[in-house]
């Protein structure tokens, strides 16, 4: 995640939308099963906040576009002072990276690695790192998730930065 590689924010603010009340249920090959429901929730959230060590991060999630070539699910770039990091992909799945993996640029160049196949994989490579002693996340990684999420919530609804 995020907070993982660069750290705890310490601010967050954040606007949500639903821009499509009515959204079409789609199958396991992502083809219209015919069925509309009416979402519960925001279909599109941006929020910007501050890293602990000064960092500024700035996220947009959206939900409910058609497929079109050329649309990127995932994007995340990460700028830093010896370049960029760039992740991306046009397929609906890599919204969990532990699923399909997204393409990977090092200052404008891709980068090849071997590709993990699935959630299986993720999994035994975290019970992997887990009995060689690496990080693993713990239950006070997950308050601080949550701790995360109802930040961006509680900014939304109040139209305020909120401090985590």
């Amino acid at each position: 995640t995020v907070t993982y590689l660069l750290g705890d924010l310490s601010t967050v603010s954040a606007t949500t939308a639903q821009h499509h009340p009515i959204v079409t249920v789609l199958d396991d090959a992502q083809k219209p099963t015919g069925q509309m429901v009416n979402p519960s929730a925001p279909n599109q959230i941006a929020f910007n906040g501050l890293f602990r060590s000064g960092a500024i991060s700035s996220a947009v999630f959206r939900a409910g576009l058609p497929a079109t070539k050329g649309r990127k699910y995932f994007l995340w770039e990460i700028d830093g002072e010896a370049g960029s990091i760039r992740l991306e992909s046009d397929e609906l799945a890599s919204l969990f990276v532990s699923i399909q993996d997204p393409k990977v640029y090092l200052n404008g160049e891709p980068v090849e690695f071997e590709p993990v196949t699935g959630p299986a994989t993720n999994l035994t490579s975290a019970w992997e790192a887990f009995a060689k002693g690496e990080a693993y996340p713990t239950l006070e990684d997950a308050l601080k998730t949550r701790r995360l999420l109802e930040g961006i919530k509680q900014s939304a609804q109040e139209g305020r930065v909120v401090n985590l």
